[in-house]
């Protein structure tokens, strides 16, 4: 049958595929065209002629070749119409059991899989139609296995993992459906599962195709809810790998939450408020909220959805309003307005730029934290309800945005939060805030932040961390403490700020246990946290942290287990750096006797039994951890001494008995041996009575002496090879005991030294034994040498000089070989840093040991050039080498050996080489001059790069005192003086370099200050050659005394070690007693100011003040030539940086002072400084005053910032008192200059007050006339602080004169004097100005030097105290800086004054009100009233004259605009009205004459201002000087093109044109009457329009700005006179205004009323404005 109707078949078949493929483009589809196929299939027509009817065909055809049609690979419609066709005839011949249905089975994964979404749905339906039941599961079953297995292959070929899975898919979403069996829907649940934890495209697919499937033909909801819920739970438990990784699984677990929300919202009973809700939810709507990438933006809108959904429900639940009011206190309303700003805030982050975080921050977060405060504490409260974890995962989100400055702004704000009302969760603080908090540095932790306020809400917020946590303060505090060290590379800052909280915090209870607080101190004292830190903050840290741990520490009173804890004190003791041992002694003492529980008597017995039992014979301690318990024991036992003497009473008789059985007793342990050895060596390096202790016992002294011989003589070969490398380890204690007790007249250890020598005089073998020997033989006789005579000690030195260090030995390749075996040692693990470079440790507590071959060479050097300066050192060692010979030699080898050394070594060079080889080379005249300076040009150089190689990144490590050595081998006296001979500049040159590298670098510039001041002023004091070193001397001070040097900042606080600290030569140029000879004062101000920068220069300004008081003493008239020429080269920088700022680009308008803090800035702030401190020293020197004075007001003519002209003032009160001829020559030609800024003008008078002040103790007569007259302008000037100024000298010099009679009488203007001084006395106002103004000079001692008084005053930022005190001139740190101007004060002082006012109830206390003005008011009203008369305008000029103000100029708007009125209102009795006055200012055109006009206008209550452009009323310039009166007062806008034709209308209105003009041909207004100027007759216009005046104007002030709108005042009430005067045509008058001008004139004026209203044109041009044509009156008539 398969053959008859084959090809017929297989015909139809294909003329149908082609059919379909033709119908497609016709439909929209593929969907389309298979539901049009299986209609056609199904009927009976013939589909146009092209088709037949298939059932028949089928039904005649096998069915194995129409499924192999089927299965042949298409796509697009001809594979749609093969399934249709397979659809079909599969449900014409349905039999499970033929061979076409397997054919099917084996194809299936490949047609599922690579064919279009329609065909696979559609190939299952066919299966589902054909498999029965057990068949079904059997295969799908069969198709989940094979969608996990490495490959799968099919008939048609291998599948990928993901084909093998969308197969799977496919199948069961067309299976499932059909049956109903729980055992295959589990099973498929189970694929599910797994596949969400697969990889990504099998997760997509198992999420979009399968899950779907699954969660509809589930027997619940519940139960599909519970399995995808479990899914999610396993992708969010599946994150491994990072933060990628962790992202990767939230993705997933969102989108599957995102696809099935309905169920998930209802399983996880999110909306519920009843608490019952599942945590997962929760979790994954938090890990989604918090991603902070940009790219996780998809992620964070899918978990807000969760939330928003979820919280949407709860709200439109019927009982939540009651729910949210049981379980949380709140109403509903609060809850929606909390998520509602909630989601306000979280889309501010969703920008990449910060600046609607920022504005939005305020205002958002304060609603949070009111509705935070409001909830119940301690409570779980569920997730609708708004809560602090939110809040925590926003700020999450925030400090993980991708912007740094809304990560740096959030993190600020964050510390400013009120912890006790939000209350955020400790794994929030701990794991999220404080490890962003350790590292945000630049940010967080403001430099100028001097009062501390961010450190306060860092305090603050830590402090409520604890005290609003739910298991105690004490828990708090101690996992805060603990959480401290889990931070990666914490900055010091944060550790102090939290540390310095747990102090603060209050605690219930403690419970840090002793075990613990020791851990916790042996991880502090380590590289984990405070060995990272910078060595000048590691003493605040360590002492802050140690009171933390007895804040902490359970007090307990149980001493039961002190016994045991002594040893795990004493092992923490001896991990402390033993540069903090003496600064921490109390607080180590503090945290003893908390961890032992005893006091200070009881723990020390403790300490002494425990040293029993480390020289006891018990050999259950290995020798070496014997070593460093005896090291912590004796440390501890020092600490818990306070007066009694322990180591007499306690360590003492501990030890003695093994010490006196040292030698005798071969068989003694070797643990005993090393614990009383080190316990005594290092005893006598805290108690000076433990050598006088052993000196008393000679007996122990010998055995001790014995032992150590026996010992040492092993070590350097003098028994078995094995035994030297088995003494190799102990070598450093043997030189320890012989450096504290030896001494040559003993018998013992001669044999010692004679070997020593000896064998240092051999060659060095290959083998370890020789080398091993070498060393310690260089050891030993390094510790023996500085005790022997003269003779031996030439002999020594010359022995040491010329050992070199020993290389490794012959087999060993690698330096870090360890030597011997240790395991019989034992380990002591030290910081190899500390052990081999920190000198001073050694000198305490030894040598280096010797464990690794690279040991070897370090111990050696140290050893050799440590004896070597002690030798140098030794008195008369010097003269008996020189007198030995060759000492020449010796200093040329010792100087050119420098190259090959490193530190710490060259430290212990620059001691020799100061102490013997400088004065023996550069002395001899045997050495010629050009190998001199080659040898000088050499030194320099070498020690300029050992010093540059120690800071950088790159730097090399430099031990305490090691720079400061250096620096003294450099700055030494016979270099300066070679220098100075061979005419080279490479000394100057090299510490030039250092001080510019002192800026950048940590140490550099306190290390070089007291060699380099103690080498120049030896140098200045010598008689010879000193004028030739003058020049480079000032160069080089110059330089320090504009220096700022480098500290480690730490918030605004700065920190570096003090000068001389770790000085190894005491004695040295770099010792505390070249520091104390050098500097006056050297402690008080290092205690002073060691924490700013500024303390380089304020010790070179103070041995500068100190030379220069000690050449006065000496009777100089003169200051010393090295002060003067300081003094010239600092007012050549100054004058040149201000010339830059004047020659700068900007125009007429450019600022003349530097920007604050800027570096020109800091130039003139210390170059002043300088100036002011040694310029005072001029006060005899009239020559050097004169040259200081000439440039000090050429400064003071240019505006400085506040804080540099304070020093200017100070010196020019100095200078001048001293010199008042000179005084007079510059103040009075700068006083008569008007045209100057406000602050040059306030400085001159600042000088001229302290002469006035100063004059008021002189006896008479009358000093200075002149420059009183000359101030007495700037009594009226428009600045009040230099009108106080003014006023304050004035009135100080003219009470004190009347008083002692000395005052002169008789002129006019000696009366006006007196006058002016009357109005200063009784005046309110000014009395209160006086009151409060407080010149600079007044807090200056001036009977003490400037550094002196300056010091005094000075106070460091920021302040250890709780509140900072305010004077008026606080100079901080070391640039003396103010903190505060007195600028700033008084307007501060003054805008309280006028809220007092202005709050007032009683009139009188308004400034308008004092005594004075109100006698001139009714002076004023009462001539008014003379030519007025009726009631009504007395009313009116009363209300015009009060409108003036007072004396203070402070402006009280009396009358204010009349309330608005209806059309028709004819207005109250009561309604205020205008003077008939029109002002045009149109011609003005600078904004501060427009403000001034409008004060003037509005306090005479005009009716009109006219301005140029009404748009200048919203500048700053006019608001700051018009303070609102603008708002009081009628505004027009009148062009300047559009003048003409405004006043023509006004004058058709009816008004007189008034022009004021300011002129120099002004006469005073009392002395003018209305009569005609004939120098302007020529300017007069037409006499048919005689209603016009020109008022003409001068003014004896200052400021040409002061006449334009304060001089309008009196030529407003000059037209009030115009007005009187009804019978004057036309006149010019011209006027000047002065004191008591106004109240004269007014009174001469006849009464008589006129009501012409008057327009005044006002202008510096108004009559050429009005007579040139521009105005025509004749067109008015």
């Amino acid at each position: 049958m398969a053959t008859a109707h084959g090809d017929s078949l297989h015909e139809t078949l294909h003329a149908f595929e082609v059919y379909a493929t033709a119908l497609h483009p016709l439909l929209d589809n593929l969907e389309s065209l298979q539901k049009a196929l299986s209609l056609l299939l199904r009927g009976d027509s013939t589909g146009g002629g092209v088709l037949v009817n298939l059932g028949p065909l089928l039904d005649r055809c096998c069915m194995d070749d129409v499924v192999k049609w089927c299965l042949e690979p298409r796509e697009g419609p001809a594979a749609v119409a093969r399934v249709t066709i397979l659809e079909f005839a599969a449900s014409a011949a349905a039999d499970s059991t033929a061979s076409w249905v397997q054919m099917l089975i084996d194809e299936a994964p490949a047609v599922l899989t690579r064919t279009p979404n329609l065909v696979p749905s559609k190939f299952g339906n066919v299966l589902s139609g054909l498999l029965k039941e057990e068949q079904a599961s059997e295969w799908l079953k069969l198709l989940g296995e094979q969608a996990f297995a490495p490959s799968s292959n099919t008939a048609t070929g291998p599948l990928e993992k993901s084909e093998a899975f969308q197969a799977f898919a496919q199948a069961a979403t067309a299976m499932l459906p059909t049956f109903s069996n729980q055992s295959m829907c589990s099973d498929a649940w189970q694929v599910a599962h797994r596949a969400m934890l697969d990889d990504a495209t099998v997760r997509k697919i198992c999420v979009q195709q399968l899950l779907p499937s699954l969660a509809c033909v589930s027997h619940s909801h519940q139960e599909a809810a519970s399995r995808i819920s479990q899914m999610i739970q396993a992708v969010l438990g599946a994150a491994e790998g990072g933060k990628q990784c962790l992202i990767a699984s939230i993705r997933e677990a969102l989108n599957l939450a995102v696809a099935f929300s309905n169920l998930l919202l209802e399983h996880w009973k999110l909306p519920s408020l009843q608490g019952d809700h599942s945590k997962i939810g929760v979790v994954l709507i938090s890990d989604g909220l918090r991603l902070g990438l940009k790219d996780c933006g998809s992620l964070r809108k899918q978990a807000r959805f969760l939330l928003e959904s979820a919280v949407q429900r709860a709200l439109a639940c019927k009982e939540a309003e009651s729910q949210f009011r049981q379980i949380a206190g709140v109403n509903l309303a609060s809850v929606a307005s909390a998520w509602r700003s909630y989601w306000e805030l979280f889309d501010t982050l969703e920008d990449y730029s910060s600046h609607l975080i920022k504005a939005s921050w305020d205002a958002l977060s304060s609603r949070l934290v009111q509705y935070l405060a409001e909830l119940p504490k301690g409570s779980c409260l569920p997730p609708m309800v708004f809560n602090p974890s939110w809040l925590e995962v926003f700020l999450v989100r925030a400090l993980d945005h991708d912007n740094d400055s809304v990560q740096k702004f959030v993190l600020g704000k964050l510390m400013s939060l009120d912890q006790r009302a939000v209350c955020l969760s400790e794994s929030f603080i701990l794991t999220e805030v404080l490890p962003r908090f350790g590292r945000g540095i630049d940010s967080l932790y403001p430099r100028t932040d001097v009062e501390r306020s961010f450190e306060h809400q860092v305090k603050s917020f830590f402090l409520g961390f604890s005290a609003q946590h739910p298991e105690g303060a004490a828990t708090a505090a101690t996992r805060l403490l603990e959480a401290l060290f889990e931070v990666p590379a914490i900055h010091y800052t944060p550790v102090r700020l939290v540390l310095s909280a747990l102090i603060e915090a209050e605690l219930d209870k403690r419970i840090l246990t002793s075990s613990r607080t020791l851990e916790l101190t042996d991880r502090f004292f380590s590289q984990e946290m405070l060995l990272r830190m910078p060595n000048s903050i590691r003493q605040l840290l360590a002492s802050i942290f140690l009171r933390v741990l007895v804040h902490l520490c359970i007090d307990s009173k149980d001493s039961s287990e002190s016994a045991i804890l002594v040893a795990k004190v004493a092992k923490t003791f001896a991990s402390i750096p033993d540069a903090l041992l003496v600064p921490l002694r109390h607080d180590l003492r503090s945290v003893a006797e908390m961890c032992l529980a005893l006091d200070a008597d009881a723990a020390a017995a403790c300490v002494g039994m425990f040293m029993n039992t480390l020289v006891s014979s018990d050999d259950g301690m290995l020798p070496m951890e014997a070593a460093q318990l005896s090291l912590g024991a004796v440390r501890l036992l020092w600490a818990l001494q306070s007066g009694k003497d322990f180591f007499v009473s306690l360590a003492w008789p501990a030890i003695v008995p093994a010490l006196q059985d040292l030698h005798r007793r071969s068989y003694m342990p070797r643990r005993t041996a090393v614990s009383a050895l080190y316990i005594l060596a290092y005893s006598a390096s805290l108690w000076p009575e433990a050598s006088t202790q052993v000196d008393l016992h000679s007996e122990a002294r010998s055995e001790i002496l014995s032992y150590v011989e026996g010992k040492a003589l092993i070590s350097i070969g003098q028994g078995r090879p094995e035994e030297v490398v088995q003494e190799a380890p102990w070598v450093w204690l043997y030189a320890l005991v012989l450096e504290r007790f030896w001494h040559p007249s003993a018998q013992v250890c001669q044999v010692l030294l004679t070997h020593t020598k000896s064998l240092l005089q051999e060659e060095v073998g290959t083998g370890a034994a020789a080398v091993l020997s070498h060393v310690a033989a260089a050891s030993l006789l390094g510790a023996m040498a500085p005790k022997v005579d003269v003779a031996e000690q030439c002999k020594i030195f010359h022995l040491l000089c010329q050992f070199q260090a020993p290389g490794k030995p012959a087999g060993v390749a690698d330096s870090r070989f360890v030597i011997g075996v240790t395991e019989e040692h034992g380990h002591w693990d030290r910081l190899r840093l500390e052990e081999f470079e920190d000198l001073h440790r050694m000198q305490r507590e030894g040598l280096g040991r010797i464990q690794e071959w690279r040991d070897a060479s370090a111990v050696v050097l140290v050893a050799k050039w440590r004896a070597l300066a002690q030798i140098a050192s030794s008195a008369g060692f010097y003269d008996g080498l020189a007198a030995s010979g060759g000492i020449v030699e010796v200093a040329a080898e010792i100087l050119l050996e420098l190259d090959s050394l490193q530190t710490p070594h060259v430290a212990y060079w620059a001691i020799v080489a100061r102490r013997l080889a400088y004065p023996a080379y550069f002395q001899s005249k045997a050495i010629l001059g050009e190998k001199q300076e080659e040898m000088l040009q050499n030194l320099c150089r070498c020690i300029r790069g050992f010093i540059s190689q120690s800071i950088g990144d790159s730097a090399i490590v430099m031990s305490r005192g090691c720079m400061l050595e250096l620096c003294g081998a450099l700055c030494d006296p016979e270099l300066r003086a070679a220098e100075q001979r061979l005419h080279s500049r490479a000394l100057t040159s090299s510490v030039a370099e250092l001080l510019a590298l002192g800026e950048v670098g940590t140490g550099v510039s306190r290390s070089l200050t007291v060699p380099l001041l103690s080498m120049l002023f030896a140098e200045t004091s010598l008689p010879d050659g000193a004028e030739e070193s003058v020049a480079s001397a000032a160069d080089l001070l110059t330089a320090l005394v504009m220096h700022s040097e480098y500290t480690i900042k730490d918030g605004a606080f700065c920190h570096s070690t003090l000068p001389c600290t770790g000085a190894l030569d005491d004695d040295g140029p770099g010792g505390q007693a070249t520091l104390a000879a050098t500097v006056p004062d050297a402690e008080a101000l290092c205690a002073k100011f060691g924490g700013t920068t500024g303390l380089p220069r304020i010790m070179a300004l103070a041995a500068l003040d100190g030379f220069a008081r000690t050449s006065t003493s000496q009777g100089h008239v003169r200051i010393p030539a090295l002060i003067r020429e300081i003094l010239i080269r600092l007012l050549e920088a100054l004058r040149k940086e201000l010339q830059a700022l004047l020659d700068r680009p900007g125009g007429a308008n450019k600022p003349l002072t530097p920007m604050p803090l800027s570096p020109q800035h800091r130039l003139q702030l210390r170059g002043w400084q300088a100036v002011l401190i040694l310029g005072c020293h001029a006060q005899k020197d009239k020559e050097t005053a004169e040259m200081l004075l000439s440039e000090l007001f050429w400064h003071l003519r240019t505006p400085h910032l506040p804080d540099v002209r304070d020093y200017q003032e100070l010196l020019g009160c100095l200078l001048c008192r001293s010199f008042q001829d000179l005084a007079m020559q510059h103040l009075i030609p700068a006083l008569g200059c008007y045209h100057c800024n406000n602050q040059v003008s306030a400085s001159l008078l600042v000088i001229s007050s302290f002469l006035f002040r100063d004059w008021v103790s002189s006896p008479p007569p009358f000093p200075h006339l002149p420059l009183l007259v000359a101030v007495v302008p700037y009594l009226g000037h428009n600045s009040a602080y230099v009108r106080g100024t003014a006023s304050w000298g004035f009135y100080e010099l003219i009470e004190a004169a009347k008083n002692n009679g000395s005052f002169p009488d008789g002129d006019a203007s000696q009366r006006l004097l007196l006058e002016l001084h009357s109005f200063l006395a009784t005046n309110r106002e000014c009395q209160k100005m006086r009151r409060r103004l407080r010149p600079i000079f007044l807090s200056y001692d001036t009977s003490k030097s400037a550094l002196a008084a300056l010091t005094k005053l000075s106070e460091v930022l920021p302040s250890d105290g709780k509140e900072i005190l305010q004077p008026l001139h606080i100079f901080a740190n070391g640039d003396f800086k103010p903190s505060q101007t007195f600028l700033e004060l008084l307007k501060d002082e003054v805008a309280q004054e006028m809220e007092r006012i202005f709050e007032g109830e009683d009139p009188s206390q308004y400034s308008s009100s004092s005594e004075h003005w109100q006698e001139a008011q009714l002076a004023a009203l009462r001539a008014v009233r003379q030519l007025q008369g009726p009631v009504e305008e007395e009313q009116e000029a009363t209300g015009l004259v009060h409108a003036a103000g007072g004396a203070s100029g402070l402006q009280r708007k009396f009358v204010p605009p009349a309330p608005p009125r209806l059309p028709d209102d004819a207005g109250g009795a009561s309604t205020s009205k205008r003077a008939p006055l029109v002002v045009l200012a149109s011609l003005v055109d600078k904004l501060p004459n427009l403000a001034g006009l409008s004060r003037t206008c509005e306090v005479f209550h005009c009716e009109a201002l006219c301005l140029p452009n009404l748009k200048v009323v919203s500048e700053q310039a006019f608001q700051s000087i018009s303070v609102t009166a603008e708002k009081w007062l009628p505004l027009r806008g009148v062009p300047k093109s559009q003048l003409k034709e405004h006043l023509l209308e006004l004058r058709r209105s009816g008004y007189i044109l008034l022009g004021v003009e300011q002129t120099h041909t002004s006469v005073p207004l009392d002395q003018s009457g209305p009569t005609e100027n004939p120098g302007k007759s020529e300017r007069r216009v037409d006499e048919t329009c005689g209603r016009e005046f020109c008022l003409f104007m001068y003014s004896f002030s200052m400021l040409q700005s002061s006449v334009e709108h304060t001089g309008s005042g009196f030529g407003f009430a000059q037209v009030a006179i115009f007005r009187a005067h009804s019978d004057i045509a036309r006149q010019d008058l011209h006027c000047s205004w002065s004191f008591g001008a106004l109240s004269q004139t007014m009174q001469q004026v006849p009464r008589r009323r006129v009501s012409m209203p008057i327009c005044c044109l006002y202008s510096t041009d108004a009559w050429r404005f009005l007579n040139k044509g521009n105005y025509d009156p004749s067109t008015s008539m």
